[in-house]
């Protein structure tokens, strides 16, 4: 149902792509930025896109192949107070966001206007991403900032050993 609705409106859906549950998306209609459709919406074959996740779309969200986006994730495309005091401020800021091949958004985080994120990362739970980052990088923090290499993880992890 998910993707049928999002073709129908425009969005550009790759191949064996996996909605877990319900998206939300905002700005769609009735913002002065807005398509009136879903075609800020673009999504790579493979990917996966877990429950309540938020696109905003008055600019382009790009998720590549094989990129998993877990439950919870926030994607913002502007920000801007409106017609208010603080606008004065804080002015109106947009931009699209991309997600790179083979990437994995942890549960909850929040990625802000502008932001590009490259193939092989892996972005912790949680995390507030308001910069761009390269490739094969693992990412973390409010705001976020990169901790390590996802092959140096794979390394240095032990396994825990139980006792039944």
């Amino acid at each position: 149902m998910t993707k049928r609705l999002l073709k129908k409106y425009g969005a550009q859906l790759g191949e064996n792509i996996n909605f877990k549950g319900g998206i939300i998306i905002d700005n769609a209609t009735k913002d002065k930025d807005s398509t009136n459709d879903y075609r800020n919406i673009i999504i790579g074959n493979r990917s996966y896109i877990g429950r309540r996740v938020f696109f905003d779309i008055p600019n382009r969200i790009v998720i590549e192949d094989e990129a998993l986006i877990s439950a919870g994730v926030s994607i913002f495309t502007h920000a801007e107070c409106g017609n208010r005091f603080m606008s004065n401020y804080f002015p109106m800021k947009t931009g699209s966001v991309k997600i790179g091949k083979r990437s994995w958004v942890g549960a909850n985080v929040i990625i802000l206007s502008g932001v590009k994120i490259g193939e092989n990362c892996v972005v912790a739970a949680g995390s507030v991403i308001n910069r761009s980052f390269g490739s094969n990088e693992v990412i973390a923090g409010i705001p976020a900032r990169r901790i390590g290499d996802p092959m140096d993880f794979k390394k240095n992890i032990k396994m825990p050993e139980y006792d039944f």
